[in-house]
């Protein structure tokens, strides 16, 4: 039973233009921090080299934090379609 309420949450957000929207920001991000002296998320300045553990870190921590809000927005427009059909109550 929750592998078909997975499914079909799976299947709405992927047909959703928000979730590709998302994906298509923090890639350009990650693109753009990677390859560009530009913007830098992970603290990679002067002799420290991008691939640095602790330049990796700072990025996937930075991220990281990024993507909880993101999650959130994804989350509670799932809460308020349940809400809207009315199976919050049957739960």
């Amino acid at each position: 039973m929750w592998f078909e309420f997975f499914k079909f949450d799976l299947r709405f957000q992927l047909k959703q233009p928000l979730l590709w929207v998302i994906a298509l920001i923090f890639g350009a991000l990650a693109f753009g921090a990677a390859s560009s002296d530009a913007i830098t998320v992970g603290g990679a300045v002067g002799n420290v080299n991008r691939n640095a553990p602790t330049v990796i870190a700072q990025f996937l921590g930075v991220f990281s934090v990024l993507s909880m809000f993101v999650v959130t927005i994804f989350i509670a427009g799932a809460v308020l379609r349940d809400a809207e059909i009315g199976i919050s109550d049957m739960l």
